[in-house]
């Protein structure tokens, strides 16, 4: 052999082919791997459907009339319906051989299998109902078996004949990756299951080893080729190959074990070399998607199968660790699988099953709200507390949609320093600089983050993997730790026997890095050695890619809004004792149950609405849940009958600023003003009825509607385009427009991800809604005045045309636009754009607002607790690769002394080009994976215009006219709710006209800008009732000396302790109390309050 010329391509090939499963597949290795077959001896199937559960009764185990017959070839569905199948197996005579021959040998490997292939996924169950392990006809067959120990003999031993052995499969009409054609389309309604496999099998442990060593010599040699490792990697490859055609197995084995043995000493490489190559720690990683292109209840099954074929593989591997995420699912196997959940506790106590993260779910971080995100923490640190005894150091969020700038500080509010995330390896045009870096908030705290080398979560422990984490790199020198998350992912299922073998193999190999089973603390630890020599990084991660997720299912992003505002709403009820059901163990666990809801909803594939039908069905299910058990509360499901009196209404402001209110149209719409932080009766509102304000709205000769009043004109053209906004008390009657103000839409049709991307090039298709030349928009009313203080235009958008639609000549939707300069706010030009219903199929609908504001570079949008800055013009790659982004309550252009601010209700896309053009996107129509999202529905989207005072302005937030007080109300004042409140006594209504907690500020001429965000009770252990006051800045401002000043409704009632505290709820300082004169209570805050810092105050009260 040695004096054969090796060509490499014809020597790399004929391994190749030696193990292919497409080419002669008669005679190679691979078709050597099964020795014996068994063959079902019967196969039934559970007729009803019904039984949705984890396990069966013992009527339908037993009860021969439940059962059907059924063979090969069986189809079952429809799509989503789930199947119970029993299958009885004959004891075959090499059965008996071949567990005896496993159990001789001490081998960790089974020569047993049981073959199952349906076209879904599967749960296999012993008779007595104990879960051997998930399969799924994925991944190249190579996970549509489930290996059978010696020790499953007896537990799968039919209760019908002593000499077979019996399975039981739950099944799921569904695949790994749900029931659609891609990942971008929506589920195939016909999709069925088809059994095609069901049988035992035997397989040699010997030929299985020696097919994995040649994969592992062949990658080897295509990642090393121009080096010596590679070379006898090819030679190694060949002389097995060469062995095995001799059937001389076990020689071939030796040389394999030869060549990896000798790759983890020191003859291949220098001596002390393999400690300075890139280590690699190992970590098995299941990303299980909580809802995406399947539902929820789907999930709760993933979480089973695949957890259970884990646990099954670390029996087997001792030092294999395993990371798990997500509260959320752990908490739903507990409830659905407890031995399962049980064995994983078991194993979380010797560091191996390793719960990672702290949240209720991976979810989105652009969208919610700061308290939803500490909710996240809050809910996931308490619940691995509970249950595991710790809290997680890191925060685990391998996928999601770009990052908030607020982030490191939330973090760090739930006792977390370490972060890991790999998504933006996605980004579209530039590539992010570091893998491990310091990552600073906006208010400057630090958390040391890391992103996986390898750019996935789902690696296979290939050489081809090693290779590329440690060539892509990019702090070569600077560290040489890294992450490597091994499994399968997404869909679920995680890692397979094979890759375990690999990495066992590949722990030492020259040329590539060290690989070595590892945590989190082991990986972060190592990375906290070298933290000195890592770059930093501040302010938000944004991912150049799914920017269209800021705006797609707008309905569901309303929901989510405003049940954030409910419950904003009902706990500052219930902290302050205002409601005479205050904080019970009963009323807490109610919002318990709503807040699960509420942040189940926020994972990163529902709230950003790139989820499957099915999935926003049971979002709103459990919207009108949480807005039932505020109802419940608040008893507003009584509010509009005859029955309610005034004196038994009451209104709520639980803002820190006074707020103008028109009521609804059975309270004639009159004018109220609620004081800050306060609920008022309706009755003592009326005697205090603000004057009404005078006609605001007039009709010129020209057709151009004027609307004006003592802060602001603006001129409507008849297409419904404000052609001018004068602002008349700020900025000494300045124009406050460039261009008109107007609808637009867009082609929208992305590269692949439909309902994730908004591409830069749909910008090339702009066409306005009143003046289209294509002739798609329309306009069917000419602008009229419809009140006094409103005009209104109406539009028609016919859609662009799809393979599926192009003959529908219906598909056209109705476009409503309203302006007004609305009573309850004055200083702001108030759009409401109504769309019945919205059938413009791939189109983006916008609105265009062209403000005079010049010499601007950065736009300031705000994000939770604070805001960041974001590029006006596109003028580097980063710049424009940013081409929509998102922002929650306002995007603020502002001059020195001159600002002009977009308002918007649960409008988060959108963008500022050419300096001071700002586009918000209303409406999107992707069809894929949901067909109808947004689609048929009809929409109400509110935003305004504001001008105000500027930069100089902007510091001072205690005004409610300021920026940050007229975004804070503009939802409550969208949205006006009256509340019956449930009073036992009538006679002592605890409500006021007056502020029941207020913030001061005790050094004169300091920023004004801090904001009493939430208010909300707290679980107490004793008959002491406590809230917790959330505090943030706003702007960007330093605020010294300040307290927050409590006043009790109740009769009795005394602050007797407050404390600083944290997402958790902990009381972590004392807070120095003071009682005033007014009969209100002092609580001292830690001085300063820094720039966007988030401060959480514990306070106790007793009756």
């Amino acid at each position: 052999l040695q004096d054969v010329h090796k060509h490499w391509r014809t020597t790399y090939e004929r391994i190749e082919k030696f193990i292919s499963p497409h080419y002669f597949c008669d005679s190679n290795l691979l078709s050597r791997q099964t020795s014996n077959r068994a063959a079902a001896l019967s196969i039934q199937h559970l007729k009803s459907q019904e039984f949705l559960g984890s396990w069966l009764d013992k009527k339908t185990l037993t009860t021969e009339s439940l059962w059907e017959d059924i063979d090969l070839g069986f189809k079952f569905g429809p799509v989503w319906s789930i199947h119970w199948f029993r299958v009885q197996l004959p004891k075959a005579d090499w059965l008996k051989e071949a567990f005896a021959a496993s159990k001789q040998s001490g081998s960790i490997n089974s020569e047993v299998h049981f073959q199952w292939n349906s076209d879904t996924e599967a749960l296999i169950f012993s008779p007595t109902g104990r879960i051997i392990q998930g399969v799924t006809s994925l991944h190249d067959g190579t996970r549509e078996t489930a290996e059978l120990s010696p020790d499953d003999q007896n537990d799968l031993q039919s209760p019908f004949n002593e000499s077979q052995l019996m399975l039981y499969l739950q099944c799921s009409v569904s695949e790994l990756f749900g029931a659609g054609p891609s990942c971008v389309r929506p589920p195939d309604p016909k999709r069925q299951g088809n059994l095609s496999k069901c049988q035992l099998i035997r397989r040699d442990p010997i030929i299985i080893r020696l097919i994995q060593d040649l994969h592992l010599l062949m990658e080897i040699a295509k990642e090393l080729k121009e080096t010596d490792q590679g070379h006898r990697a090819l030679y190694c490859g060949n002389s097995i190959v060469n062995l095995c055609l001799q059937c001389r197995y076990n020689d071939a084995i030796k040389l394999a074990d030869e060549f990896f043995k000798a790759s983890r000493g020191t003859t291949m490489e220098p001596a002390g070399t393999s400690k300075n190559r890139m280590l690699l720690h190992a970590m098995g990683h299941c990303h299980i998607d909580t809802a995406w292109l399947w539902d929820y209840a789907e999930t709760r099954r993933k979480t089973a199968r695949s957890w259970s074929s884990t646990l099954r593989l670390m029996r087997k591997h001792p030092k294999m660790t395993f990371v798990v995420s997500q509260a959320q699912q752990l908490d739903w196997l507990k409830t659905d699988y407890p031995n399962l959940f049980s064995e994983i506790v078991s194993l979380a106590k010797q560091d191996r099953f390793l719960p990672v993260g702290g949240c209720w779910v991976e979810m989105d971080t652009n969208l919610p709200c700061c308290e939803s995100l500490l909710g996240q923490f809050h809910y996931g640190q308490k619940f691995f507390q509970r249950h595991f005894g710790r809290k997680c150091p890191e925060f685990w969020l391998p996928d999601t949609f770009g990052y908030s700038g607020q982030l490191p500080q939330l973090m760090r509010h739930a006792g977390m320093s370490w972060f890991l995330t790999q998504k933006l390896s996605w980004s579209l045009v530039n590539k992010f600089p570091h893998h491990s870096f310091v990552w600073r908030g906006i208010d400057g705290s630090e958390v040391l983050a890391h992103f996986p080398p390898g750019d996935s979560y789902n690696m296979q422990v290939l050489p081809s993997e090693l290779a590329f984490s440690a060539s892509n790199h990019r702090d070569k020198g600077r560290t040489q730790h890294a992450g490597f998350l091994y499994g399968h992912g997404d869909g679920g299922q995680g890692p397979g026997p094979d890759m375990l073998d690999r990495l066992e193999r590949l722990s030492d190999c020259p040329g590539l890095p060290r690989l070595s089973h590892g945590t989190p603390r082991t990986l972060f630890t190592g990375l906290e050695s070298d933290r000195a020599n890592l770059h930093s990084w501040t302010g938000e991660l944004y991912l150049e890619l799914h920017n269209g997720t800021y705006t797609t299912h707008r309905s569901i992003k309303l929901g989510n809004f405003r049940c954030e505002s409910a419950l904003r709403v009902v706990e500052f009820l219930l902290a302050l004792g205002v409601l005479d059901e205050t904080a019970t163990v009963e009323s807490l666990d109610s919002l318990d149950t709503a807040w699960h809801l509420l942040l189940l909803n926020q994972f990163h594939d529902v709230l950003p609405g790139s989820s499957i039908g099915r999935v926003y069905a049971d979002s709103a299910r459990h919207y009108n849940q949480i807005l039932s058990v505020c109802s419940r509360f608040r008893s507003m499901d009584e509010v509009s009958t005859p029955a309610a009196s005034v004196s038994e209404l009451a209104l709520v402001n639980p803002t820190q600023w006074s707020m103008s209110l028109t009521l609804p149209e059975d309270h004639g719409r009159r004018l109220v003003s609620l004081p800050p932080l306060s609920v008022c009766r309706l009755d003592q509102l009326l005697l205090k009825e603000a004057t009404p304000p005078e006609p605001t709205a007039k009709l010129l000769d020209s057709k151009v509607v004027v609307l004006e009043n003592e802060h602001l004109k603006a001129e409507i053209d008849s297409f419904g385009r404000v052609v001018s906004l004068i602002s008349k008390s700020i900025g000494a009657g300045r124009e406050c427009l460039l261009a008109p103000v107007q609808l637009t839409y867009y082609h929208d049709m992305p590269l692949f991800w439909d309902a994730w991307d908004i591409m830069d090039y749909s910008w090339e298709t702009r066409a306005t809604v009143a003046e289209d030349a294509t002739g798609k928009g329309r306009l069917i009313e000419s602008c009229r005045i419809d009140s006094s203080h409103s005009c209104q235009t109406v539009y028609e958008l016919t859609s662009y045309p799809t393979s599926s639609d192009a003959t529908d000549s219906n598909l056209v939707s109705r476009i409503e636009h309203q302006v007004a300069l609305l009573p309850e706010r004055p200083h702001c030009l108030t759009f409401c754009t109504r769309v019945t219903p919205w059938r413009a199929a791939h189109t983006l609908l916008r609105v265009e607002l062209p403000c005079n504001v010049r010499g601007v570079t950065r736009a300031s949008a705000e994000i939770q607790a604070g805001r960041v800055d974001r590029p006006t013009r596109g003028n580097t790659s980063w710049d424009w690769a940013a081409h929509e982004h998102c922002s929650h309550r306002y995007l603020d252009l502002s001059e020195a002394n001159f600002g002009l601010a977009t308002i918007k209700q649960a409008i988060y896309g959108g963008s500022v080009r050419d300096g001071s053009v700002v586009n918000l996107s209303l409406l999107r129509s992707p069809r894929g994976p949901d067909a109808e999202a947004d689609f048929n529905s009809e929409h109400c989207l509110r935003y305004a215009l504001m001008p105000h005072q500027g930069l100089a302005g902007l510091m001072d937030s205690s005004s409610c006219r300021s920026l940050v007080a007229t975004a804070c109300q503009f939802g409550y004042q969208s949205d006006v709710e009256l509340t019956r409140l449930r009073l036992t006594d009538r006679t002592a209504v605890p409500l006021t006209t007056s502020p029941l907690v207020t913030f001061e500020q005790l050094a004169p001429g300091s920023s004004q800008s801090v904001v009493l965000d939430w208010i909300k009770p707290v679980r107490s252990v004793d008959q002491s009732k406590w809230f917790l006051v959330r505090l943030y800045e706003s702007v960007g401002g330093f605020v010294p000396n300040c307290c927050l000043r409590i006043y009790l409704p109740r009769t009795g009632g005394r602050l007797t302790a407050a404390f600083e505290s944290n997402a958790l709820e902990e009381q972590l300082r004392p807070l120095k109390l003071q009682s005033a004169a007014d009969g209100g209570v002092a609580v001292e805050l830690p001085a300063p309050i820094a720039a966007y810092q988030v401060l959480s105050v514990l306070i106790c009260w007793t009756l």
